[in-house]
């Protein structure tokens, strides 16, 4: 029996044929494809006897080279008609395997899975001889020849396509297919939450909000932060108690775990709270505040809140500033004067809850000046024996001191002081006088000092003894219409009794006076007093005069003032009620002062002395109907007096005085004319 060698697989060449039949002993070469096991067949054994061979169960990838008994040859490969017989060559035997594929291969090996706008290439691969053929299809329809699927720009309409390929041994034939199932990876399309932004919260409240991405797959994943840090991994936020540091921008993230695309979302959470008060302060200083007067001043006033406040700067009760849903107030005072010496407060709130307020003192120093808030009385009356309180009211910061002289002969003597605890920047001078008698009548005068910068508050007061009324100033008339006359003049001290006036009018004429039917009583020491005489004839000049009178009677009329009334049909409006006090009597005033600063020295001297002299003239002709001597003021004269102080000694009323005999209750002829 011949032995041969045989080589199992593919035909070789000629050229490749004499490298084989140099081979003494082949051991079976490897290849890339896995070797196929078989029962150990009777016929053959490898060259190396390492294996057995069964020729029914040789494959294609069987590529070895194997002894035989050349007698077996026909036996070996009767029923395998895919095996071929090459001829021996020096004195070897080689036999090709034709077959495959067995099965077929991917590579990538699983290409099932890809991202939406990616591209896939998958290689098809099978174990033949000779060499496959190739073809891809889609649902029975080819959509590649070779080898190679090449996909691009994929997309999600394509998720769930079966690709498969066939890989064909022509020459046999036989066909083996494998197949992929694709899947795309595609979204978030959009991401939503489940309110819109602003989201508007109070301080304390929770909050929770959603987030959802559309067509994610596979589905998405999300993140929240806040100012760059992680708040939630999961699609909820939640955040509990939430307080004003809280506020800001939160962003969810919806992102594709495969693919890495993500999306954002943002959504402002706004916290609301209620106002406070960061500061209050005076030129930048929330300390009290001590400057001088006429500097300059800026309150203001800072408020933390959500939503704006209502801020309100206040002076006591007065609103010095207001502002509506505002974080900041301010009030400038060019020049700070000294009653603006208080605490000022800030009040500061929203609709979140009751309003809140703080408050800081500004103290203006100042020098002593009057309290220009009230009047100031000069002027004191009270009759021998009684009590008086010379009072002053002064503005000064700080607390000043009052300094009492009795001014005699042009000497200055000193007779007390006195200081008084301010409200705020407002004090009270007081000096008593009691059982008083003539040498106490006359001037006293007041020092007010508090050694601020300016100068000391010099005034001085005069004291008299109580008597008639002095005659009115500034008398002045004019017509408006042709029926009547308007009447004004300046009311004089009234001798410490309150006084009344009465207004006499006669034509040029005639020489009959007519009293006014109205008796006018007095408003206010050195005040403005008007009247109207009514029913009077048109074009007519008519002739005024104004007496005041008291308890203790009266002096003289004033200087008559003629006014001619309008032709029938004419009148005349003054521009505004203050054309009668301003234009009207301006002139009259400015040298009714002058006068009444002279007739005052005169008027101290002679009552200083104990006498009341008065005259009247009208026209330069004395009325003897209406005019009256008085007499000395002596003790004998003035009678009986009992006088009454009030609490606070500055107003004295009188009893018990007999009734003078050229007072108007006791001179009837005053009025005699009342009725003409």
């Amino acid at each position: 029996m011949v032995t041969d060698f045989l080589q199992v697989g593919p035909v070789v060449s000629q050229a490749s044929q004499g490298a084989i039949n140099k081979r003494k002993a082949v051991t079976p070469a490897s290849t890339s494809q896995p070797r196929m096991k078989s029962q150990p067949p009777k016929s053959a054994t490898p060259v190396n006897g390492s294996w057995p061979l069964h020729a029914d169960k040789l494959k294609s990838s069987d590529h070895k080279m194997y002894r035989t008994n050349i007698t077996d040859r026909k036996q070996l490969f009767s029923n395998r008609p895919n095996f071929r017989f090459q001829p021996p060559v020096d004195g070897k035997v080689e036999y090709a395997i034709h077959g495959g594929p067995d099965f077929v291969s991917f590579n990538p090996p699983s290409p099932g899975s890809v991202g939406e706008g990616d591209s896939l290439t998958v290689m098809c691969a099978g174990s033949c001889n000779p060499p496959c053929s190739y073809s891809w299809t889609l649902r029975n329809q080819q959509i590649s020849p070779t080898s190679q699927l090449t996909l691009t720009n994929i997309n999600r309409s394509q998720t769930g396509n079966v690709y498969t390929c066939t890989a064909t041994n022509s020459l046999i034939p036989q066909s083996t297919t494998k197949q992929f199932t694709l899947t795309v990876y595609y979204g978030p399309d959009s991401v939503e939450l489940n309110t819109t932004s602003p989201l508007t919260v109070k301080e304390g409240d929770d909050v929770s909000v959603s987030c959802a991405a559309t067509n994610c797959s596979p589905s998405c994943s999300f993140t929240w932060k806040f100012k760059s840090q992680i708040k939630s991994t999961i699609d909820v936020l939640s955040l509990n108690n939430i307080h004003r540091p809280a506020a800001g921008d939160y962003t969810c993230t919806a992102r594709n775990t495969n693919t890495q695309n993500s999306l954002d979302k943002n959504i402002t959470l706004n916290v609301q709270y209620q106002s406070s008060i960061s500061s209050l302060t005076l030129n930048s200083l929330s300390t009290p505040v001590t400057v001088d007067e006429l500097t300059l001043m800026i309150l203001r006033c800072d408020v933390d809140s959500n939503p704006g406040s209502h801020i309100k700067l206040l002076n006591k009760s007065q609103t010095l500033r207001e502002v509506t849903n505002s974080k900041q107030a301010e009030y400038t005072w060019n020049e700070v004067e000294c009653l603006d010496t208080g605490h000022y407060t800030c009040e500061a709130g929203n609709n979140i809850k009751s309003a809140v307020s703080e408050s800081v003192q500004l103290v203006v120093r100042c020098s002593p000046r009057l309290d220009h808030r009230v009047p100031f009385q000069k002027e004191f009356t009270r009759a021998i024996g009684g009590n008086v309180t010379l009072k002053i009211l002064v503005i000064a910061n700080p607390t000043p001191t009052f300094t009492w002289y009795k001014l005699t002969d042009g000497n200055r003597n000193n007779i007390g002081s006195s200081s008084s605890p301010t409200t705020d920047v407002t004090a009270a001078g007081k000096h008593t006088l009691t059982d008083i008698q003539h040498g106490d009548i006359g001037t006293y005068q007041v020092v007010v000092s508090n050694g601020a910068k300016n100068t000391d508050l010099v005034k001085n007061l005069t004291l008299y003894v109580a008597g008639p009324p002095n005659i009115p100033s500034d008398l002045t008339v004019w017509s408006s219409d042709p029926h009547s006359v308007s009447v004004a003049w300046i009311g004089g001290f009234n001798g410490g009794s309150e006084q009344s006036f009465v207004v006499q009018y006669r034509a040029d004429r005639t020489s009959q006076w007519t009293n006014l039917t109205d008796v006018i009583p007095e408003k206010d020491f050195n005040t403005i007093q008007k009247a109207v005489i009514p029913n009077l004839q048109p074009k007519t000049r008519y002739l005024v005069r104004v007496l005041a009178y008291n308890r203790y009677g009266h002096e003289d009329f004033t200087k008559a003032q003629e006014a001619l009334t309008l032709p029938p049909g004419e009148s005349f409006l003054p521009t505004s009620s203050n054309e009668v006090t301003g234009t009207g009597i301006a002139v009259g005033i400015v040298i009714g002062i002058a006068i009444a600063v002279l007739t005052e020295t005169v008027f101290v001297i002679v009552w200083r002395r104990g006498y009341v002299c008065a005259s009247s003239k009208s026209d330069g002709q004395q009325s003897k109907d209406n005019v009256h001597q008085h007499a000395a003021l002596d003790n004998t004269r003035r009678g009986n007096r009992t006088e009454l102080v009030n609490s606070d000694d500055q107003t004295n009323t009188y009893e018990g005085f007999g009734t003078r005999d050229d007072t108007p209750y006791a001179k009837t002829e005053l009025y005699e004319n009342l009725n003409t």
